[in-house]
């Protein structure tokens, strides 16, 4: 498996663990991570987000933090 294909399946395994509050969840992740300036982590949230949407659909929405 790809690393690419390993982001896809772990967006897949956070809509499945999470649900309604999937999104709630990556931006809880993505605030502690701006708080200590791990931008590379963030980047890869901001990519996970990318992918969850997708995976979702168009009524998914993430709150801007």
């Amino acid at each position: 498996m790809t690393p690419e294909q390993e982001r896809w399946a772990f967006a897949g395994k956070l809509i499945e663990i999470h649900g309604d509050d999937v999104m709630g969840y990556i931006a809880r992740r993505v605030a502690d991570l701006s708080r200590t300036q791990d931008e590379l982590g963030v980047r890869f949230w901001i990519d996970i987000t990318d992918k969850v949407r997708q995976l979702a659909g168009p009524s998914t929405e993430v709150p801007v933090q």
